[in-house]
């Protein structure tokens, strides 16, 4: 959220909150897309091969889409977490987004979430938005899957009802059916995006480059405190207070 400034623990909870409503709303919609496409396919279930391959090739069409649109999502999401730390190119400048504390430890000043509790915090940020992608299978093993298992079903239901003959008109992949399947299955959609350069790895160098940048100033301003003030901060304060307390 825009203009919001954060503790460690408030970023962490909001992102994870929304990523779970992510994969739910991805759960969903990959069910729908799976009931429709299912239902289009009882009219070519018994065509000839050349039918089959024309349903294959539009799967995997459509397949081709929804891993597109995820590459887009995942960009746009790291693209605004870039915005956040470094602000929009020639346009606006950085604002605040995490609440930090300078403390005094003993004689040492520092700051609290220390720069590398951030830096862990924005890597795992990062880590589990491609993360989500995780419950979308591929859309051409999907199908199969869940077709043999309602087929399973379907056949079970037929053959305690009696019909043998319409369960016998079902027909369920053989495991060297599915060993075939298997050759030739992709690359999940999590596999596929975490590893490319362009909507992906691209975009979460930036976020760590941003945050150094970040890191460096407040290490600058870290260590003018320490030698600006380190003989106030180095003396010993109960001592000190006694003095003044007499």
């Amino acid at each position: 959220e825009r203009k919001t400034v954060y503790t460690r623990d408030e970023f962490r909870d909001r992102q994870e909150r929304h990523q779970d409503e992510v994969k739910k709303f991805f759960r969903h919609q990959h069910q729908r897309i799976t009931d429709v496409m299912l239902a289009t396919y009882q009219f070519f279930d018994s065509h000839p091969e050349f039918v089959q391959a024309e349903w294959a090739a539009d799967v995997d069409r459509k397949d081709k889409k929804i891993e597109e649109a995820l590459k887009r999502n995942v960009k746009t999401s790291l693209q605004r977490l870039v915005q956040a730390l470094m602000g929009e190119k020639g346009k606006t400048e950085p604002a605040p987004l995490f609440k930090i504390e300078a403390i005094l430890d003993g004689t040492k000043m520092d700051f609290s979430p220390s720069m590398n509790q951030l830096k862990d915090l924005l890597q795992s940020v990062c880590r589990d938005m491609t993360y989500t992608l995780q419950v979308l299978p591929r859309l051409h093993e999907h199908l199969r899957e869940e077709k043999m298992k309602r087929d399973l079903e379907k056949k079970k239901q037929l053959e305690e009802q009696g019909d043998m003959a319409a369960a016998s008109l079902i027909q369920i992949p053989t495991e060297e059916d599915r060993a075939k399947w298997a050759k030739k299955k992709k690359k999940e959609f999590f596999d596929e995006i975490s590893k490319d350069d362009d909507c992906c790895i691209r975009y979460v160098k930036e976020v760590l480059k941003g945050f150094n940048n970040c890191a460096v100033k407040l290490g600058e301003k870290l260590k003018y405190w320490n030698s600006s003030y380190q003989p106030i901060v180095s003396q010993e304060k109960d001592a000190f207070i006694r003095r003044y307390a007499r």
